[in-house]
């Protein structure tokens, strides 16, 4: 439910308002630890990433460590750490690179600002300060996310000399944080942060619209689509992160894509999961493969428009 991946669906993706919404589907992937790929490991995984036709991978800022998924990697801390500010820019600076080597396999990064993971495991000092709650309402919190926002956006890559919001070439899209406010406990406080947040970052971006603003998902379908995002101007793309069987009804989705398509909106499936049922106990069965099996994998992307 947590760590996600964008897999094979022929049902769903990016919805605009368009008579053929296949004309202009693509596919995507998902990789949290890119920015701990070494170099021999990153080449492989974008020449696989290429030979399936993947056209945009979601990376994340997150730190990492240790062996995600099986990978052994270069570790990185988070972008802060315990105090606000806190900046260590390794993780941008290696996807500077990162995204310069996918640029050239014809990819975009889609790149997640925070997680509910680092939130909830007080990775950081946002979720060692408010915690999983407080931190969407709290005036002190949003100032500071902000301030993170403008870091990133404003950040130069060492390699092209352009800011991230500049780098339309490389980034398809930012989002806030992924699976916001998992829980869904307040979605009022929800979709007020999302729409703060989305506005902070797209008041660095170009009006021409060439690097879009998604929500990150939610725990189902549900509550990846909460009614607020549809009017709130700042959001691009709906994301949807979808775990219950009820989550890929066909009428259910067309519900919310023609609702999507009416609002001008953009939807896509960008994380997904099965429920098991193991010794009387319901467990999701994640579909995140490590960077190995992506590269091999044609059977990894989500039907993605634009």
């Amino acid at each position: 439910m947590k760590l996600l991946s964008f897999i094979a669906a022929s049902l769903f993706g990016f919805s605009s308002i368009t008579t053929t919404l296949a004309a202009k589907s693509f596919s995507a992937s998902n990789l949290y630890y890119a920015a701990g790929l070494k170099d021999e490991q990153s080449e492989k995984l974008l020449k696989g990433l290429q030979s399936a036709g993947i056209k945009v991978l979601r990376v994340w800022l997150d730190g990492q460590s240790g062996q995600p998924k099986g990978t052994p990697i270069n570790p990185y801390k988070p972008l802060e750490g315990n105090s606000p500010q806190s900046w260590d820019d390794t993780v941008l600076k290696r996807l500077d690179a990162f995204m310069v080597k996918a640029h050239a396999h014809n990819i975009k990064l889609l790149i997640s600002l925070h997680s509910y993971n680092a939130l909830e495991g007080e990775k950081d000092f946002y979720g060692q300060r408010w915690g999983t709650g407080d931190f969407y309402k709290n005036h002190e919190a949003k100032e500071h996310f902000k301030k993170r926002i403008d870091h990133v956006l404003t950040h130069k890559n060492t390699i092209t000399g352009k800011t991230w919001a500049q780098s339309s070439d490389y980034i398809f899209a930012f989002e806030a944080q992924n699976e916001a406010m998992h829980s869904n406990k307040d979605p009022d406080s929800l979709v007020k942060w999302q729409c703060d947040m989305g506005a902070a970052i797209k008041s660095h971006l170009s009006s021409k619209g060439d690097i879009l603003v998604s929500t990150g998902g939610g725990s189902y379908l549900a509550t990846s689509l909460l009614d607020g995002y549809f009017s709130c101007p700042s959001l691009d793309i709906l994301a949807i992160h979808a775990y219950g069987t009820g989550d890929f009804d066909k009428a259910a989705l067309t519900k919310y894509v023609d609702k999507a398509k009416a609002k001008g909106k953009k939807t896509c499936y960008a994380g997904m999961g099965r429920m098991l049922h193991k010794h009387g106990k319901q467990q999701v069965h994640l579909r995140q493969l490590d960077w190995r099996r992506q590269a091999r994998s044609k059977h990894q992307a989500v039907g993605c428009q634009h």
